[in-house]
């Protein structure tokens, strides 16, 4: 995780995919990914793509993130 967050660093953007990437297909993101996101959000510019409904993408991630989250 450590190596990971350090390559992070350098990244002005990040870029990831919902569906088997961030979690698994049509699932809720998990507790662990849900604070790293939130923590990722205060310091960099993260976009997640997916290619399902708009409203399961928000159930699965953008309704789920803490509030105060960086959106």
């Amino acid at each position: 995780m450590e190596k990971i967050a350090r390559s992070l660093v350098s990244k002005v953007k990040i870029v990831a995919d919902l569906d088997g990437t961030l979690t698994e297909s049509k699932m809720s993101i998990g507790k662990e990914m849900r604070q790293l996101i939130f923590e990722l959000l205060k310091i960099k510019k993260f976009a997640v793509i997916g290619g399902g409904l708009y409203g399961l993408f928000q159930n699965q991630l953008t309704n789920t993130l803490p509030k105060g989250a960086n959106l």
